[in-house]
């Protein structure tokens, strides 16, 4: 069973080494001009759907990395190989650390969600049961209310 949760936003970033070196991009095209770690690349390069005040915008992105693992993009945006765009709750602790620094925030990446899997109702535990209850509870609640509370 999969139960959709709650949006995972995502953005854009770049550590203060990176942007000593290159000038933060100010529009959506100029990220075609600088490097990218890209999540699930070919050949080195990705085409990025950005959402934002404008609606829909597209740019072609290349970089010197290309992975499957939003960890590494999140640590590979953190050493300064390139602007990232990973889910925001990712990019957060860094951040709040000055590792990280987000670019362009009125524009949105990609549109993914927390879903919660678990397996058929039938013959669930009861302490997968009181899990799945347990989370459904917090996500209902209003975000400023919650424990684990990121923003």
């Amino acid at each position: 069973m999969a139960r959709r949760l709650t949006p995972l936003p995502s953005g854009l970033f770049a550590s203060p080494r990176y942007l000593e070196q290159h000038a933060a991009p100010a529009r959506v095209a100029e990220l075609a001009s600088h490097d990218c770690v890209i999540f699930r690349g070919a050949h080195g390069r990705v085409q990025w759907r950005l959402s934002g005040p404008s609606g829909d915008e597209v740019v072609e992105v290349h970089g010197p990395i290309s992975c499957d693992d939003f960890s590494f993009v999140h640590q590979a945006t953190v050493c300064g190989l390139g602007i990232g765009l990973m889910p925001r709750f990712l990019a957060a602790p860094a951040v709040a650390r000055g590792e990280l620094v987000p670019l362009l925030p009125s524009y949105q990446g990609f549109r993914g969600a927390w879903h919660l899997v678990y397996p058929s109702a039938r013959y669930l535990p009861r302490r997968a049961v009181a899990f799945r209850d347990f989370v459904l509870a917090e996500l209902a609640a209003p975000a400023s209310e919650r424990p684990f509370n990121d923003g």
